[in-house]
């Protein structure tokens, strides 16, 4: 597996709101390397299991999605309204396929390559981001922030992507209990709490689109 630590030695540690500065920038592109920035700065799994997780396998009924850990285990991780904003946008109108895909369909590297390609968009949407990051030092920010904010240990390891050592808290219990911390995690960045009234709102646009773009095409098949 790659190791960021080997190609950005100049990464260091990172504050919160530095993550949130590089999620801002990150998220004017829809270059794959800003696409993969933005799940890190928002979902602390590991980026190269991340890029890799099917998109078919995103439950959005629950709001969580399966990945798989460096032991070869799959384990469900929950998301916050960023995360889930950051997946939607990553997935799009796809149906199938890898999260972040590579130009040949497999999941994007987060090698050197697409760190530096990354950098690159950052700095030119943020030119004051002038600081050394890396994938791993943007996940290092946000472990380290949930540590400090005294979050269980079992619900740090859930939103690693390295399963929960709590087996008797399971099913939403669970699920609820990482979607806060991940929550509080968001605005310790810097960015924008969502109201939940805001996300059904954008939900009911969105659905009306999809009407509006089926009576299009059923339109088109019978002029």
């Amino acid at each position: 597996m790659f190791n960021h630590r080997q190609r950005a030695p100049t990464a260091s540690a990172l504050s919160p709101m530095q993550v949130g500065r590089i999620h801002r920038a990150a998220s004017t592109s829809i270059e794959p390397p800003a696409v993969l920035t933005v799940l890190a700065t928002v979902i602390p799994c590991d980026t190269y299991h991340l890029a890799a997780v099917r998109v078919d396998d995103i439950d959005r009924a629950t709001g969580d999605f399966p990945i798989t850990a460096p032991d070869g285990c799959h384990h469900r991780v929950a998301v916050g309204l960023h995360g889930a904003i950051a997946l939607h946008n990553a997935v799009g109108g796809r149906k199938e396929g890898h999260l972040v895909p590579d130009p040949h369909g497999g999941p994007l590297k987060p090698d050197g390559d697409t760190l530096d390609y990354a950098r690159q968009l950052v700095a030119d949407a943020h030119p004051s981001i002038d600081f050394a990051w890396s994938f791993t030092s943007i996940r290092e920010c946000l472990v380290d922030a949930l540590f400090e904010r005294n979050v269980p240990y079992w619900i740090v390891q859930a939103q690693m992507g390295l399963g929960s050592v709590r087996l008797d808290i399971e099913g939403n219990e669970g699920i609820v209990a990482q979607r806060a911390a991940i929550e509080w995690l968001g605005v310790r960045s810097g960015l924008r709490p969502i109201s939940p009234f805001e996300f059904i709102d954008l939900a009911t646009i969105a659905a009306d689109a999809l009407a509006d773009n089926e009576r299009l095409r059923r339109g088109r098949r019978h002029p």
